[in-house]
């Protein structure tokens, strides 16, 4: 897919907004993924998942109820809790009233509220009342985490702030550091916060590449694939056992006329004459973290029942292009495909001699050449493409 990230590129031409580069961080960061050996997003979102983790936490060493003596102390604690807080958003009201006096005796004096505050008396008794009030909570932390468990405080605030998150999905506007916004075609939409790596940067990375293409003659990054790369390493990870380039549809033709459903095309890795080389002029990664709603320290200490796994960062390329030599047979088989409605797939890669494009991978020019029965696909597109995704299952 493309990378519709460099908002503030000086070399696209049509760049996206902020809000539009957003948006496509949210949708591939918030999404729940199969384990398998290819990119599938599930309907799930990562942040509902997580929420719902959240929902079911009980505290380890945690008891039904307070005894007597410990539900004496919480009602005290409470009162006095109450009484202060009135104080503190009297005291509040008060202050903010006599600023809004002192702005009309003394205009230019005081240009906020907090320059106020810090410069008469009301400061100091706002800070009072805050401290009573701190004092107070913590009092009641403590009696509370005697009560339910070692972890109550902590799981209180990750239900309150995933509750507040789905609170604020239900505006227009974010107001909140763990909610943003970002443009869909329906308008503003109100999404959990995920935080990319520096999409400045990212623009400032896409302009420079686009500006150096073609200097050097040889493309800067290459990757070499031959029949023995076929088959991913178990012993190094469980996570994509699938991988190999039978299952995962490596080869592959649209079926039909359409893009969306495909076939696969049947090329010979394991003969003598296969090998495979893809090519980039540039590659980096743009990381992808949940907002301040999310913490992954609870995660240390209670099961990941549900086996969450979340996207941590996207492998972005430039200027791509892949050479497949094959044997007769295969390079056959392949151009049969390229020549029809139904085109030639290599990976996310993907060409047709027909006029028609792929909207599930990106859309390349197709060099064929007989007397070596290779077929060269490249993009001179400036526009940056997705060619990866890092996950990372959650700590458990």
């Amino acid at each position: 897919m493309q990378a519709n990230l460099a908002y503030n590129s000086k070399s696209l031409t049509s760049p996206p907004s902020l809000q539009q580069a957003l948006a496509q961080v949210y949708n591939l960061a918030d999404t729940e993924l199969f384990p398998q050996g290819i990119y599938d997003q599930t309907t799930n979102s990562f942040f509902n998942d997580y929420a719902s983790y959240i929902d079911n936490l009980v505290p380890q060493g945690s008891q039904k109820a307070p005894t007597p003596t410990q539900q004496g102390q919480i009602n005290l604690i409470k009162g006095n809790l109450s009484t202060a807080t009135t104080q503190f958003y009297t005291d509040q009201s008060g202050a903010f009233t006599a600023y809004q006096q002192a702005t009309t005796m003394y205009p230019g004096k005081y240009p906020s509220f907090q320059s106020y505050l810090s410069q008469t008396a009301w400061g100091a008794t706002l800070n009072t009342d805050a401290n009573l009030m701190n004092g107070y909570n913590s009092q009641l932390n403590n009696i509370y985490s005697a009560v339910y468990g070692q972890d109550y405080v902590a799981i209180q605030l990750a239900k309150t702030t995933v509750d507040s998150v789905r609170q604020a999905k239900l505006g227009s506007a974010a107001q909140m550091p763990t909610v943003m916004s970002i443009a869909v075609a329906s308008g503003t939409l109100i999404v959990p916060d995920y935080v990319p790596g520096d999409l400045s940067q990212f623009s400032n990375w896409v302009d420079q590449t686009v500006a150096q293409h073609g200097n050097s003659g040889e493309q800067a990054i290459t990757i070499g694939f031959s029949g023995t790369s076929s088959m991913y390493d178990f012993s190094k990870s469980s996570y994509f056992s699938q991988t190999n380039w039978g299952s995962s549809f490596w080869f592959w033709s649209a079926g039909g006329s359409s893009t969306q459903s495909s076939s696969q095309v049947n090329v010979d890795t394991a003969s003598s004459s296969f090998n495979q080389r893809m090519a980039f002029d540039a590659i980096t990664t743009v990381s992808l973290e949940p907002g301040p709603w999310y913490d992954s320290s609870l995660m240390y200490d209670y099961p990941n029942q549900a086996g969450l796994v979340r996207p941590t960062a996207l492998l972005v390329a430039m200027y791509p292009s892949i050479t497949v030599t094959m044997d007769a047979a295969s390079y056959a088989a392949a151009q049969s495909a390229y020549n029809s409605s139904s085109g030639f797939g290599v990976g996310a890669f993907w060409a047709s001699a027909g006029s028609q494009t792929s909207t599930s991978s990106v859309n390349m020019n197709a060099v064929w050449h007989a007397s070596g029965s290779s077929v060269t696909m490249s993009s001179q597109s400036t526009t940056p493409v997705v060619v990866g995704l890092l996950v990372a299952p959650l700590k458990s």
